[in-house]
């Protein structure tokens, strides 16, 4: 019974199994019978036929209605962004992000110039307004001194 145990234990040290100095043989045995099915496992996993192909699926993958939406959403489109505020002229770049759970997008885009652009910084762009304030004006044509306010875009996003 002795020499059994001191058997097992050296199996067990070969193998790599941990176990306390008292264990009993029957608890021994079993550790060391699921060691030696686990490293059976990995080495079928190893080792694969030379001749044997990859499995590979032969129906496409579905794509989820998220994932369509955020693949048109990254599609860039060939745009030209005019700049239409009267105050801001000068401006040669505008900056543009869009940012969720699902995508960070941020970019400098130039003005007056064909770039391609993605489609949901374009819709973000296109989005922009400012508000203006023109004269109300009567029947006669004459200002009435009250003044309307007046949403405009801020940028125009010509598409081609």
């Amino acid at each position: 019974m002795n020499n059994h145990i001191d058997k097992l234990k050296e199996t067990a040290d070969t193998l790599g199994v941990k176990y306390s100095p008292n264990i009993g043989v029957d608890k021994l045995q079993a550790k060391i019978d699921a060691m030696e099915q686990l490293s059976a496992e990995q080495k079928a996993l190893m080792e694969t036929p030379k001749d044997a192909k990859p499995k590979v699926s032969k129906k496409p993958r579905k794509v989820s209605d998220v994932e369509i939406r955020i693949m048109k959403a990254r599609e860039p489109k060939k745009v030209k962004i005019v700049n239409m505020d009267p105050q801001n002229r000068a401006a040669t770049t505008v900056f543009s992000s869009v940012c969720n759970m699902v995508m960070d997008l941020q970019k400098v885009i130039p003005l007056n110039t064909v770039i391609a652009l993605e489609e949901c910084l374009c819709q973000e762009v296109e989005n922009r307004s400012y508000t203006s304030s023109e004269p109300e004006i009567d029947k006669m044509g004459q200002p009435t001194g009250n003044f309307t306010t007046i949403a405009a875009p801020v940028y125009q996003v010509i598409r081609y």
